[in-house]
């Protein structure tokens, strides 16, 4: 998982090396929430809110736009987990913070019939998912990176010259994260799979 993880890395720095200067695009911010679904390792911090940022960009002639993005989700709750603390198993009852971080590339298809921009979007992500509890007996923390494919589809109006105001939805699929390092052996198959949605606001360049 590592391996694919500095793969997409290395191929996302030489992508954004070879953007040429001329490029039209456009950066837009999702605020939104994120549902992750693997219910044994997320437990009662599996919605979360969730902060991302897309950029498109590519000549004006190309059917489609390279796409990058970060996106973000975290949230705190209490949980009862089985953990095994220096050795000992046991039931860990306390306040778990969850997070998991997203870097994605792919390419974007975005339709132009006016003010009103439609797109959908499909590509590759590296995540980093991690849990931390802390409890009055002890604390335990693990965290795992994966890879998985992710699509996005949405609709944003182009208001004035460069500003964007719409809706997205995205999710992520095909990833693993292991967190059984620290937490029980339930936690060795997880995933960080996850469907979220949420409200673009952004602009594009050049202007219109």
């Amino acid at each position: 998982m590592k391996r694919n993880t500095i793969l997409i890395f290395s191929m996302l720095a030489l992508l954004l090396a070879s953007m040429p200067a001329e490029a039209g695009g456009n950066a837009n911010f999702t605020l939104g929430m994120r549902q992750l679904q693997d219910d044994e390792i997320f437990d009662t911090t599996d919605s979360q809110p969730m902060f991302g940022i897309t950029v498109d960009f590519g000549p004006g002639e190309w059917p489609v736009s390279w796409a990058v993005g970060y996106y973000f989700s975290a949230v705190k709750d209490d949980v009862a987990l089985d953990v095994d603390l220096n050795g000992t198993p046991g039931v860990l009852k306390g306040e778990a913070t969850s997070a998991v971080a997203e870097l994605s590339f792919g390419v974007r298809k975005t339709w132009r019939p006016g003010r009103v921009r439609p797109f959908i979007e499909g590509g590759v992500a590296a995540v980093i998912a991690g849990l931390d509890v802390s409890a009055p007996q002890g604390s335990a923390d693990d965290s795992d990176t994966g890879a998985g494919g992710y699509v996005q589809a949405g609709v944003y109006w182009r208001i004035g010259s460069r500003f964007n105001l719409g809706l997205n939805a995205r999710a992520l699929f095909g990833s693993s994260i292991d967190l059984s390092d620290t937490f029980s052996s339930t936690f060795s198959d997880g995933n960080a799979d996850y469907v979220a949605g949420g409200l673009v606001l952004g602009w594009g360049w050049p202007a219109e």
